[in-house]
């Protein structure tokens, strides 16, 4: 006895945009030019993708002194990423890209953002190592 199956039904859905990531060299000049940090890695806070960072002010000596206070609090000593994330959540801001311009070499030429969040020190701790390292950046321009 030979069955016979029935054509299979297909539904065509469409691909999900895969987000932008930006190389080493167009995030330091964002920082430089525009003073926003793109996030390769969002962070996911209050229903929202924070794809960004700006400074708002520098860091003053006060805020490196609670930045270890918390550190010792929570690790039980001076531990450096503690520290800088904690400043970060002090002096950053998060939001979304918006406005990328590039010209015809695809070199970016504006970049600005959206929205202006703070963000916990726990969300900024629990961010993959290499954003650390750019938002630290972003922190110490000058």
């Amino acid at each position: 006895m030979s069955e016979t199956k029935s054509p299979e039904n297909h539904v065509e859905t469409p691909l999900k945009e895969e987000p932008k990531l930006y190389t080493l060299e167009e995030i330091a000049k964002s920082i430089m030019e525009f003073g926003i940090c793109p996030i390769n890695t969002p962070i996911q806070h209050g229903g929202m993708k924070l794809n960004c960072a700006k400074r708002v002010r520098k860091a003053l000596v006060k805020d490196r002194i609670e930045a270890v206070r918390f550190s010792k609090e929570q690790y039980g000593f001076e531990f450096n990423d503690a520290i800088t994330a904690h400043i970060g959540s002090s002096i950053l801001v998060f939001g979304e890209l918006d406005d990328e311009q590039r010209d015809e070499r695809e070199t970016l030429t504006h970049l600005s953002m959206k929205g202006e969040v703070i963000v916990p020190v726990d969300m900024i701790i629990n961010t993959p190592y290499e954003e650390l390292i750019n938002l630290a950046h972003l922190m110490g321009k000058s």
